[in-house]
Parts: C-alpha cells; structure tokens; sequence
C-alpha cells in the first residue's frame, strides 16, 4: 500500500499537476510574437483543469494508502513480536529441505 501510494503521488499525481499547469498556462496564448487580436485563441484557457483535478485526486488518494499502509505495518510489526515461534523450511548448501521451528526470545 505504501508503495502504491507514493507511485501515485510523486510520478502520478505530480506529473499531472505539473503537466496541468503547463497546458493551462500556454492555453491563452495565440501568438509568441505581436498580436493583432485577430490570431488571438477563442477559448477560455480552461485547458489543463481536468488534469490538475485528476493529479489532486491522485495525491489526496496516494496520501491515504501511504497513510493506511503505515498504521497496517506497524499493526504487523507489533504482531510480529508477540509470535514467538514459527515454522521454518530452507535449503541446505547441497539442495536438501530443512524443516524446524525458529524460537524467538
């Protein structure tokens, strides 16, 4: 959860932000150089909203799983102590299964 949550915050959520703010800034010039009036674009310079608005759900729903992620890994961890014995199957060096109980003190 956690690692979703910050995929969906840094590059997720902040690239379309930044892209959003991008198309909106250049989305009310026409022309670069002097303008007459008469090449001037007939939109409003709404361009770029629905992208900054889907990059501020993606951050406030990153925030969240990293959020909901934290509380479960330390509900787990706490967890994880009071377990003071568990199963334990391994390899050996020459490919053999080794099965026992791993005692934690």
């Amino acid at each position: 959860m956690m690692i979703t949550g910050g995929a969906l915050i840094f590059p997720g959520g902040l690239a379309l932000i930044s892209f959003g703010l991008l198309v909106r800034g250049f989305s009310g010039f026409g022309c670069f150089t002097e303008c007459d009036g008469s090449d001037a674009p007939s939109g409003d310079g709404g361009g770029g909203v629905g992208l900054i608005a889907v990059g501020g759900l993606s951050i406030a729903t990153g925030i969240g799983l990293i959020a909901l992620g934290a509380h479960r890994n330390s509900q787990w961890r706490s967890w994880k102590k009071q377990q003071t014995a568990a199963p334990t199957v391994t390899r050996t060096a020459l490919g053999t299964w080794s099965v026992g109980v791993a005692l934690r003190f």
